[in-house]
């Protein structure tokens, strides 16, 4: 891992996950709980979502019995394009350092 990347990893405070959903936008916005977002528009009908890993998993787990396409995404437990790597941007600019072109 890399030391920004060690950094993005240390800053964020609870675990996160993401899983892929065969769903529209607009289907994953209304069953998704505030905790959980829609974190990359893929396709029509093909979301990704982002959040506390209980909270991911209960989505896709109630998907899934629904006959949904629900499928995990190795994303080392960092919730890529969500709201919640806000908290890791302080210590990401710090190891940034005096980067100039």
């Amino acid at each position: 891992m890399t030391h920004k990347s060690m950094r993005v990893t240390e800053s964020l405070y609870y675990q996160n996950f993401n899983f892929y959903l065969g769903l529209t936008l607009s289907q994953v916005k209304a069953v998704c709980p505030p905790d959980v977002y829609p974190a990359c528009h893929n396709a029509k009908d093909s979301v990704t979502i982002s959040g506390p890993r209980s909270s991911v998993h209960r989505v896709s787990d109630d998907l899934k019995s629904k006959g949904i396409f629900a499928k995990p995404v190795d994303s080392a437990g960092v919730p890529f394009h969500s709201p919640a790597m806000a908290v890791a941007l302080p210590k990401f600019l710090e190891g940034l350092g005096d980067v100039s072109q």
